[in-house]
């Protein structure tokens, strides 16, 4: 059952970005520029980035926030539309903004993660990866051997590399050697713009793409593996993948959702006549229940 969510003290405007805070609470962005961390419990707000903060550094109009981060030493993240990207350390009580004046890439951020080492990755719009890597930035672009600027997705394998899912193949980074190995051709594949990647508990990583459906990277005998049965009953453009906690892979598209369960092979699809509100999926996320939400293009959120 969905409940029309309005508490008091909430900024006014349209939500743009939200995220589950380490502690469990909400993280929210709003179109005003305003961030603030909602706490469930106690349904009160706190401001974390006030559109005034907001405007003292960009000297300029509003910037809707497109994402929000906390990374593990609970600073806070985000990213303002065409101003770069703030960062509130809590502890200090201090904002600082990054853009292309001290390091970024460019001002559009599209995605952030933070590694294993504690590096906090950069997604930009057309520009490749920025890696922050305390106090200074290091960048990922073709000139430096990414295999394309348009970056749509990041995963990282049992071995520790990076793999990045652009409009023009795959590139895999090894951050030991410091080098790219990029694919152009990702097997049989007629459409090689990635969209989604996700790891398996086998460490395999599933490809997910605009065009040309799902294939399987088998990192045991490094190559790429043919899906002949999930690609049968799935449309050629894919939005985004799922591993869950079962070791079921879903496969999100625009024309509905397929299930492959990866330890017994069994598929099942989902369309608007099993129950979902819309058949073209945008997003997937497992919550700690082992929920699966699903993210429509048009039509809200649904729960599996």
């Amino acid at each position: 059952v969905f409940e029309f969510f309005a508490q008091p003290g909430m900024p006014v405007g349209q939500v743009t970005a939200m995220r589950r805070a380490n502690d469990g609470n909400i993280l929210i962005g709003m179109f005003s520029g305003d961030v603030v961390k909602y706490y469930v419990d106690k349904k009160t707000f706190e401001p974390i980035l006030t559109l005034s903060k907001m405007q003292a550094f960009s000297q300029g109009p509003a910037g809707l926030i497109y994402t929000v981060y906390e990374d593990n030493e609970g600073n806070i993240w985000s990213s303002i539309l065409s101003y770069g990207v703030c960062r509130y350390e809590k502890s200090k009580n201090r904002y600082t903004l990054f853009n292309t004046a001290n390091g970024l890439s460019v001002n559009k951020i599209k995605c952030i993660y933070q590694d294993r080492e504690g590096n906090i990755i950069f997604g930009t719009q057309g520009q490749g990866i920025d890696v922050f890597k305390g106090e200074k930035f290091v960048s990922f672009m073709q000139s430096g051997g990414l295999i394309n600027n348009q970056v749509f997705s990041i995963c990282q394998d049992k071995n520790l590399n990076y793999w990045f899912g652009t409009n023009e193949g795959l590139s895999i980074y090894n951050s030991n050697e410091k080098t790219f190995k990029n694919f152009f051709s990702i097997g049989n594949l007629i459409n090689n713009s990635v969209r989604a990647l996700a790891t398996d508990k086998q460490g395999n990583v599933w490809i997910g793409t605009w065009g040309g459906k799902v294939t399987k990277y088998d990192v045991l005998n490094s190559r790429f593996v043919a899906t002949d049965g999930l690609n049968e009953i799935i449309k050629p453009f894919v939005s985004c993948l799922l591993v869950d906690q079962k070791n079921k892979l879903w496969v999100g598209t625009g024309d509905g959702l397929a299930c492959m369960d990866l330890n017994s092979g069994s598929l099942s699809t989902y369309r608007k006549l099993n129950g979902l509100s819309d058949n073209d999926i945008s997003c997937l996320f497992e919550d700690s229940k082992g929920r699966i939400w699903i993210g429509t293009k048009q039509k809200g959120i649904n729960v599996f």
